[in-house]
């Protein structure tokens, strides 16, 4: 009984550790997305249970990056990457290899919150960093010069045409 309350909070505070060193990183404003997701995808085995055989791929828009011996396996785990309410793309974790069931699934129910939690704050940072080269295009409107960059969407911001209403 006590080495599995024991276990228990080892798992929690293993995810714990997890989602504060995703957020160190999204604090580190001035990298480049393709260096964050590369970050994120060397942190989250470090949540897991089995983060041995644990490998995780990151796709947004048409970027797919993954861990060195990622590959879809039956025992797969997603969350998507919400910006502005649009579904940019996803977070996958996957187990190479079972080890052992929980209930019907090789993840705890806890892994799948992890990992919410971890897209969540990732949408989040995306929908920053959008909404700061929206602001500077804004600024700079007349020169034309970050039209590249990725710009927020002004019909898809539901919110505020609500507030606007």
């Amino acid at each position: 009984m006590r080495n599995i309350r024991l276990e228990k909070l080892i798992e929690r505070e293993k995810e714990l550790n997890c989602i504060y060193a995703v957020e160190e990183v999204l604090r580190k404003n001035d990298h480049k997305l393709e260096d964050v997701f590369q970050e994120i995808i060397g942190i989250i085995p470090s949540g897991y249970q089995y983060s041995t055989v644990c490998e995780v791929r990151i796709k947004y828009k048409n970027e797919t990056l993954t861990s060195a011996d990622f590959r879809e396996t039956e025992w797969l785990q997603s969350s998507d990457i919400v910006v502005d309410e649009n579904i940019e793309g996803s977070i996958d974790v996957a187990y190479t290899q079972l080890i052992r069931l929980h209930g019907d699934s090789a993840f705890l129910p806890q892994e799948q919150k992890l990992l919410n939690t971890i897209a969540g704050l990732l949408s989040d940072y995306i929908f920053y960093k959008d909404l700061q080269n929206t602001i500077e295009f804004l600024r700079n409107k007349e020169t034309k010069q970050t039209q590249a960059k990725s710009i927020l969407k002004e019909e898809s911001d539901e919110h505020w045409k609500w507030r606007l209403k």
